[in-house]
């Protein structure tokens, strides 16, 4: 069974070479701190992204080139602002959204999963996979935090990612397509959950209506 976003394409920026790129990428952030720890804000902004596109919220800027993306990225900034950990906490991000939404006047809700570092306080499995699901379901892509590989070689550590999809061929066999820094690849999922030394967590967001500013 297959859950994914309804419009991937919403994520898609056009570049100054007339290519398209999927969502933003931390690098274009001008100052070294920020392109080290500004994958949380560009990540946010990815969210952002694809709500204005898919219609659900309207921001007060036009998101369809990289510049776009890079000004959404610089104003995210001051809302989901890295400490000197990073955005390290499904909670950091989460509250930084929801000053950005307060900010805007936007009705928006969040909802976050946190998976801790010891085993024994971890939701199940099966609870990961529902929420990363009910995300996607309502046609919201789900802000990933890794905080240890474990054994996945594809996905960098301390690091926020966008996913896209959800495949889940059983209750185990559980892929997820992520878009990070303009890259596109599946993991899995299981692999990640049973072999994560410090865990991470998930965040998706919800909107109830069209708003306008």
């Amino acid at each position: 069974m297959k859950t994914t976003i309804q419009n991937p394409e919403h994520l898609f920026l056009s570049a100054d070479s007339q290519e398209t790129v999927c969502g933003c990428n931390q690098d274009w952030y001008p100052t070294l701190w920020q392109r080290r720890a500004g994958c949380g804000p560009t990540t946010a902004s990815n969210l952002l992204i694809y709500h204005q596109r898919a219609g659900q919220i309207a921001l007060p800027q036009e998101l369809h080139v990289t510049a776009d993306g890079l000004r959404l990225m610089e104003e995210v900034w001051h809302y989901v602002t890295p400490t000197a950990m990073g955005v390290h906490t499904p909670g950091i991000f989460e509250q930084g959204l929801r000053n950005f939404f307060s900010q805007k006047a936007l009705s928006v809700s969040t909802h976050s999963l946190r998976i801790p570092s010891r085993r024994h306080l971890r939701p199940s499995f099966a609870e990961t996979v529902g929420f990363v699901r009910t995300g996607l379901s309502q046609d919201s892509p789900v802000a990933f935090l890794n905080l240890a590989n474990g054994t996945v070689r594809k996905l960098d550590p301390w690091h926020w990612v966008t996913i896209t999809a959800l495949d889940e061929h059983n209750e185990k066999a559980v892929e997820i397509e992520i878009c990070d820094n303009l890259n596109c690849f599946t993991m899995d999922l299981h692999e990640w959950y049973e072999t994560t030394s410090r865990g991470g967590g998930f965040v998706y967001l919800t909107v109830p209506s069209v708003q306008q500013l």
